[in-house]
């Protein structure tokens, strides 16, 4: 990933330089987290390309397409090119859009390729994961084809809660920058206006302001000087823990 012009880009050439001999399988985010980007079909096409004349799987995390936000459209990697038919699989579910997750077995996977999807349903016969629960499947379907508008009503929160959070920071210019995520709940944190060692900026969220974000750090190394924020609380809580991070920074 490379940061540009204030959002991210995907590093085709740092990529390349990480395959060696051993590399079987690139795992993408798509929608990716924590940055919150929906990628375009021009970048994964190009991805796409690279694999294959490289000899790589793509297992694609779409975890999160359900909740692409205002008005954008999420594509799934597999139908971004003929390459990516070939050499992706692509892993679902409706856990994060629909707050399934206390289900077990819900996940879904799309495999284009036939030999890939015979092979892939044989491991799932042999590991006996090939049978979920009455109770899953009935609540898999119904989330996928209810009309509660219960999508529509939680797309709409989001929107108002991330607009919180980027107001909240523009007019508090505290030396913090939201990124504007174009899908999910979770919103990526730009600190490094702090000019914090990132042990002592997770600390001063975690103990002295008292809300719990996620590292930076934990993504890699081009995460440090960032946290992230999960948007998907009622808006007094997220209002509350805003305050409170601005009251430790001020104090």
């Amino acid at each position: 990933m490379i940061w540009e012009d204030g959002r991210y880009r995907m590093d085709f050439e740092g990529l390349e330089r990480l395959i060696d001999s051993r590399t079987r399988i690139l795992v993408l985010c798509n929608p990716h987290n924590p940055c919150g980007i929906l990628w375009d079909r021009d970048t994964l096409a190009r991805l796409a390309e690279l694999c294959e004349r490289r000899g790589l799987l793509v297992f694609s995390d779409e975890i999160h397409a359900d909740l692409a936000l205002w008005g954008r459209k999420h594509i799934p990697f597999c139908s971004a090119s003929d390459a990516a038919a070939r050499v992706g699989l692509i892993f679902g579910g409706p856990t994060k859009a629909f707050n399934l997750a206390g289900l077990y077995g819900t996940a879904f996977c799309v495999i284009p390729d036939a030999q890939k999807r015979e092979k892939y349903l044989g491991a799932l016969e042999a590991a006996k994961l090939s049978e979920p629960a009455i109770p899953t499947l009935v609540s898999t379907i119904a989330a996928y084809t209810s009309k509660t508008g219960w999508l529509p009503a939680l797309k709409e929160y989001l929107h108002g809660n991330i607009d919180c959070v980027m107001d909240f920071f523009s007019r508090h210019q505290v030396g913090i920058v939201p990124i504007r995520p174009e899908a999910s709940f979770l919103v990526w944190l730009d600190c490094r206006g702090l000019g914090l060692p990132q042990e002592r900026l997770v600390s001063l969220f975690r103990e002295k302001a008292g809300v719990y974000l996620n590292d930076g750090a934990m993504y890699g190394q081009g995460g440090e000087g960032f946290v992230r924020l999960n948007v998907g609380c009622p808006r007094r809580i997220l209002q509350d823990a805003l305050e409170h991070i601005l009251n430790a920074i001020k104090g």
